[in-house]
C-alpha cells in the first residue's frame, strides 16, 4: 500500500516537471519568435546574418571552453543532494572556478588576436570589435547556462519558466532596442547585457544564494579533469550540430544565406525545445540502476516520439504560412531547408546515449561518438555548401545527428550489455 502511494507521487512529481519543462520552453521559444519577428523587421538580411555569423561562432567556441559543466553539475549535484548537500555546494563551486579560469584565458587570447581574427572570420581586421563582443558574449552565456544547470540539479523546475519569461523579456528590450540604434553590434551587446542580467537575478534568489555561499569541504577531485575534458565532447557535438554549418555558410558564401539557414534553423529549434523532455528524466537517470533504465529508456524515447511526431508534420503543414507572418516573405528562400531540417525532431526522440553516458561516467564513449559525427559534419558541409548552399548545410546537419544516434545506440548495447 505504501509503495503504491510512493509510486503514484513519483509520478505526479515527473509530470509536474514535465509540465514546468514544457511551459518553460514554450515561454522561451514564444519570447524567441517575438524577438526575431523584431529583429528582421529592424535589420537587413545582410545585418541579421552577420548579427548569427558572430553568434554562431560565440558558441561554437563557448562549447570547447565549456568543459561540460553543466553535464557535471547536473550529475555532481544532484548525486549528493540529499545525503549530503555541503558536498553537493563543494562540486558545484569547484566546476564553477573551473570555468571562469578557462574562460578568463579564452579572453586574454581572444584579445591578443582580435586582429587576425577577425580578418580571418569577417574578411576586415578593423572589425575586431566584433571579436571582443564574442569574448562577453562567451562570458555572459556561461555563466547564465551554469545557473540553469543548477536549477535543474535542484530540481527547482518550478523555477525554470519564470526565469525564462525574464530572460524573454530582457532579451527583447534590449535586444530591438540597442539594435534599432546600433544595428547589428547593437543586437549583439543587447545579448550580453540579457545574459548577465539572468545570471544576476538568479544568483540573488534566496534559494540559490544559500546554496552556493554555503560552507564547503574538500571534495575527491581524482579523475574530474579528464572526466570534463572528455566529457567536453558532447558540449562540442552538439554545438557543431548547431551552429558550424552557419558559420561555414558564412565563410564559404554570403553573409545573408546564414540569414535564411538561421531562420529555418530556429523554426526547427523553437519546436525542440517546447517538445524535448530530456531535461526531465536526466537528473532521475543518475538514480536508476541499469536494469531500470533500460527497461524505461523505450519508455521514454516512446513517450517523446509521441510528443514529437505531431509537431513534425505542423511545421511541414504550415512552414510556408509561419515564414511569411512571423519573418516576412524576403525569408522564403528558408522554406527550401524546413522538410531536411524538421527531421531533427524526430530524431531528437532518440538522443539521450549521450547523457546516458555522461551521467553514468563514461565520457569516454562521447568522445568517440563525437570525434566521429563531428568530423562527418563537417566534411558533409565541406562538400555539400559549395554545390548546394544551405540545402547541403541542411542536409549534412540531418546525416551527422543519424550517425551520432546511431554509434551512441551501438556503444549503450554494447558497454551496459551486461551490466544490471
Amino acid at each position: 500500500m505504501y509503495c503504491d502511494v510512493l509510486n503514484n507521487v513519483l509520478k505526479r512529481k515527473i509530470f509536474r516537471d514535465i509540465k514546468n519543462n514544457i511551459l518553460s520552453g514554450i515561454v522561451s521559444k514564444l519570447g524567441s519568435f517575438i524577438l526575431t519577428i523584431l529583429i528582421v523587421r529592424i535589420l537587413t538580411v545582410e545585418e541579421f546574418g552577420i548579427y548569427i555569423y558572430a553568434l554562431s561562432i560565440a558558441l561554437v567556441l563557448l562549447s570547447f571552453i565549456d568543459l561540460g559543466i553543466g553535464t557535471a553539475i547536473i550529475t555532481f549535484v544532484s548525486r549528493h543532494l540529499d545525503k549530503d548537500i555541503i558536498t553537493s555546494r563543494s562540486y558545484f563551486r569547484y566546476f564553477f572556478k573551473i570555468s571562469m579560469y578557462v574562460t578568463l584565458i579564452t579572453g586574454v587570447i581572444l584579445f591578443l588576436f582580435s586582429r587576425e581574427m577577425s580578418a580571418f572570420f569577417f574578411r576586415n581586421s578593423e572589425s575586431y570589435y566584433f571579436i571582443f563582443s564574442i569574448f562577453l558574449l562567451i562570458l555572459t552565456m556561461q555563466v547564465s547556462n551554469i545557473m540553469e544547470a543548477l536549477i535543474i540539479s535542484l530540481r527547482k523546475f518550478e523555477f525554470l519558466p519564470k526565469i525564462r519569461a525574464v530572460g524573454v523579456v530582457l532579451r527583447i528590450v534590449l535586444l530591438s532596442g540597442l539594435g534599432l540604434v546600433l544595428r547589428e553590434m547593437g543586437a549583439l551587446i543587447g545579448s550580453i547585457l540579457a545574459y548577465a542580467l539572468i545570471f544576476l537575478i538568479v544568483i540573488n534568489s534566496n534559494e540559490i544564494k544559500r546554496f552556493i555561499f554555503g560552507p564547503i569541504k574538500r571534495i575527491d577531485k581524482r579523475g574530474l579533469k579528464k572526466y570534463l575534458f572528455l566529457l567536453n565532447m558532447s558540449t562540442v557535438s552538439y554545438s557543431i550540430f548547431a551552429w558550424v554549418d552557419s558559420i561555414m555558410i558564412g565563410f564559404l558564401s554570403e553573409f545573408y544565406n546564414v540569414a535564411y539557414y538561421r531562420i529555418a534553423f530556429s523554426l526547427v529549434s523553437a519546436i525542440i525545445s517546447v517538445v524535448s523532455i530530456s531535461a526531465v528524466f536526466q537528473p532521475r537517470i543518475v538514480g536508476y540502476t541499469m536494469n531500470e533504465l533500460k527497461a524505461k529508456l523505450k519508455k521514454i524515447i516512446l513517450l517523446a516520439f509521441s510528443i514529437s511526431l505531431p509537431a513534425f508534420l505542423l511545421v511541414n503543414l504550415f512552414s510556408l504560412n509561419i515564414i511569411d507572418i512571423v519573418y516576412g516573405v524576403q525569408y522564403r528562400k528558408s522554406l527550401e531547408v524546413i522538410f531536411p531540417l524538421s527531421l531533427l525532431i524526430l530524431l531528437n526522440s532518440f538522443d539521450y546515449f549521450n547523457a546516458i553516458f555522461a551521467l553514468r561516467k563514461r565520457p569516454i564513449y562521447i568522445t568517440y561518438i563525437a570525434i566521429v559525427s563531428s568530423i562527418s559534419n563537417f566534411t558533409l558541409n565541406l562538400i555539400l555548401i559549395p554545390p548546394f548552399g544551405i540545402l547541403g548545410a541542411a542536409w549534412a546537419t540531418v546525416v551527422s545527428r543519424i550517425v551520432n544516434i546511431g554509434i551512441g545506440y551501438s556503444l549503450f548495447i554494447k558497454v551496459f550489455k551486461n551490466e544490471g
